[in-house]
């Protein structure tokens, strides 16, 4: 192994200043918004990162200006096995994130070489998640979560309202079936770790 190099450490190149493109009928995700499962906004995708080794897109890059997650503004390396894509809202889904989990992913400046240690030891195992229809019952299960010792930055709640909007097929919204503006449901989402924690979490979250 030449001296200076890592095995635990990936490069990775940044589609735009490379000679890779996007492949024919893949959308091209650089501009789309990204949100969490519960709608909650998170980032814009600005960059794609690709594995020099593997000639393949691994992470994402996501400026987190302005998200809903109290995270700290800046942009982040995400990785692409942990998302969905909307390609008919031209959005992309983080399927397991919390703001522990953004705050720990590795950050991104521009111009700088980019490498990423291969351990996944940050990344979330499961979002755990339960809705309640009384805000009161969601807090008590916070309240529960908390007095658990599970920490605050990994445990959301989101109001909901099921009949804020129907859309139809063609992705009309008929406004006659527009909520009134009241919140019916509260997701609560707890990140979990490992799989021993969401076992954990599940049974703590079934007692309330």
């Amino acid at each position: 192994m030449e001296q200076g190099q890592h095995p635990e450490l990936v490069q990775l190149l940044e589609i735009s200043k490379s000679e890779y493109e996007i492949r024919d009928g893949q959308p091209d995700i650089i501009g789309w918004k990204a949100f969490s499962p519960d709608e909650s906004f998170v980032g814009v995708v600005t960059e794609l990162l690709i594995s020099t080794t593997e000639s393949i897109v691994r992470y994402l890059v996501l400026d987190l200006s302005d998200n809903e997650w109290a995270a700290v503004s800046r942009s982040i390396c995400y990785p692409v096995d942990s998302i969905l894509l909307d390609e008919q809202t031209s959005r992309v889904i983080l399927e397991s994130v919390s703001a522990v989990y953004l705050d720990e992913l590795p950050g991104y400046e521009p111009g700088k070489p980019v490498r990423i240690p291969l351990s996944s030891e940050n990344t979330p195992y499961q979002l755990i998640t339960r809705t309640y229809n009384e805000e009161a019952t969601a807090e008590a299960a916070v309240k529960f979560l908390l007095e658990k010792n599970v920490s605050p930055s990994s445990i959301r709640v989101t109001p909901f309202n099921p009949l804020n909007s129907v859309t139809d097929l063609m992705g009309n919204t008929n406004t006659e079936f527009l909520g009134d503006g009241s919140r019916d449901e509260y997701i609560l989402s707890v990140a979990a770790r490992n799989e021993a924690e969401a076992g954990q979490l599940n049974e703590w979250l079934d007692r309330c």
